[in-house]
Parts: C-alpha cells; sequence; structure tokens
C-alpha cells in the first residue's frame, strides 16, 4: 500500500522551476521576430532561386514556426493555472515567466531599430546610397529628398493578406514635413527612413 502511494506521489508534477521551459520560450519567440524581419527584408519577384525559396518559406514556414509557438503558450498558461491551484507556486511561476519571455523576446527583436536588416543595410551602404540621391538630384537643390528604393515584402496568400511594400527614403528634412500617407516612416540611420504600405 505504501508503494502504490510513493509511486502515485512520485508521477505528480514536482514544484520546481522549469528553466528548460523558459530558455526554450525565449528560443522560439526569437524565432518569431527574426523570421518577421527576414521576409521583411526579402523581396518578392527576385527570381532564380532565392525566389523559389522565398515561396517555399513564405506561408508554410510560418505555419511551421508560429503554430507550435502559439500551442506552447496556450499549454504554459494552462499549466499555469493548474499549477496555482495545486499551489505549486515555482510550477506557476516558471509557466508565466516563459509566457512573458515568449512575447518578450518577440516584441524586442520586433521594437529595436538594431535587429531590423535595413539598419544594417544603410549603415553598410551609406555612401554609395547617398552619392545615388546626389546623382539624381539637380545641382544645389537643397534639401534633398529621394524614394531609393521600394520592394514588395508581402506574405501570405495572394488576394487575402494585405499587400506590404517597403520604401527606403532619403529625407534632409529629418521628417519634418511628414505627410499623413507617411505617418508610419520609422528612422533608421543618419537621414534614411523606412516606410512601409498596406494595400
Amino acid at each position: 500500500m505504501m508503494t502504490d502511494n510513493v509511486s502515485t506521489t512520485s508521477s505528480l508534477p514536482r514544484d520546481a522551476w522549469r528553466v528548460r521551459r523558459m530558455v526554450a520560450a525565449c528560443l522560439l519567440g526569437t524565432a518569431c521576430a527574426v523570421y518577421i524581419r527576414i521576409f521583411d527584408f526579402w523581396p518578392l519577384g527576385g527570381g532564380g532561386l532565392a525566389g523559389e525559396l522565398r515561396g517555399l518559406l513564405d506561408f508554410p514556414g510560418s505555419l511551421l514556426l508560429f503554430l507550435p509557438t502559439y500551442f506552447m503558450v496556450f499549454i504554459w498558461i494552462v499549466s499555469a493555472i493548474v499549477a496555482l491551484f495545486r499551489r505549486h507556486i515555482r510550477l506557476m511561476a516558471s509557466n508565466v515567466i516563459a509566457t512573458a519571455l515568449a512575447f518578450g523576446c518577440l516584441a524586442t527583436v520586433i521594437a529595436l531599430p538594431i535587429f531590423d536588416p535595413w539598419f544594417w543595410y544603410v549603415v553598410i551602404n551609406k555612401p554609395r546610397l547617398e552619392a545615388l540621391v546626389a546623382a539624381n538630384q539637380a545641382t544645389g537643390t537643397s534639401p534633398r529628398s529621394a524614394i531609393i528604393d521600394e520592394w514588395d515584402v508581402s506574405t501570405g496568400f495572394a488576394g487575402v493578406s494585405p499587400n506590404h511594400f517597403i520604401a527606403l527614403i532619403y529625407d534632409e528634412n529629418d521628417g519634418a514635413d511628414i505627410e499623413v500617407s507617411d505617418a508610419i516612416r520609422k528612422h533608421l540611420y543618419s537621414h534614411f527612413y523606412r516606410r512601409d504600405t498596406y494595400q
């Protein structure tokens, strides 16, 4: 009889910290954010192997990455509620922290400009991009302003998901005359801005 009680007790989840769960949450949240960042800089219609690879990883890749992440977060939330009722405080805290870390890592990578590939594109190519703007502007025209590149980075199903266009803008006014249509412009580096448009 005592053996049965011991085996039953040992089969219950112990009230202990789940460090691996928290590490997994950081990895999942960061992976989702990196996926979003990569597809913000990977244009459609590239052709060749890059274009085929983008089509292969676009929608199926998002399903394979985001669905397991959402499922794991749901499991952690349910586990936290169950642990609370069983008064397993450390187990509950581990699940709450894991959920927060998943969303925190996702939000951090999306929000900070240093993780934006457009930022590094401008930093690395700044002299070339400035020379390109100067060559396309009339002599003596100041302040200078120009749209350097505009890429279609749409993801999902055509006709269902909104089209996503990103324009790289050079503006020596430093955004002082931003129009309503340009309200979602984000400062990248120096006089360079990124404008996201959804249609």
